[in-house]
């Protein structure tokens, strides 16, 4: 049986739709996998706005959630859990090691567990050893 012209233009036709939906697709989860690669998934301290927030795991180490960094004539304390805050956090969001120094520097406190700094070298770095190793800070 021969192909009508006809029919192999319209066969063409629709294997380019084909592809361009396909195309589609593959690039609608692409952006789907960016998003989602885009929300916070490390622990650390993050700003949103003029808002500290430090993120860790639970417990189990199975979720993390996020708590506010509220600074205070002391130092700082953390809040309770930011509601929220997870799907609203990125990448982006999350600070350096440098930045997170500087605010233990000027708050008088480690930014990730909110302990005191005594000993001078890590008041001078900003975060006590035990942080500074989870940051890569020496």
């Amino acid at each position: 049986m021969m192909m009508t012209q006809e029919l192999r233009n319209d066969l063409a036709h629709n294997a380019a739709r084909l592809e361009i939906l396909e195309q589609k697709a593959l690039a609608d989860k692409a952006d789907a996998l960016l998003e989602e690669y885009a929300k916070a998934h490390l622990p650390g301290v993050y700003a949103d706005n003029d808002t500290f927030y430090r993120v860790r795991w639970n417990q189990a180490k199975t979720h993390l959630y996020a708590v506010v960094i509220i600074p205070t004539a002391n130092g700082i304390r953390f809040g309770q859990f930011a509601k929220g805050a997870m799907s609203r956090l990125t990448h982006a969001d999350m600070l350096t090691a440098d930045q997170c120094e500087a605010l233990s520097l000027a708050w008088g406190n480690c930014v990730m567990c909110g302990k005191g700094l005594t000993v001078k070298a890590s008041v001078t770095r900003g975060m006590g050893p035990v942080c500074a190793k989870g940051y890569g800070k020496p």
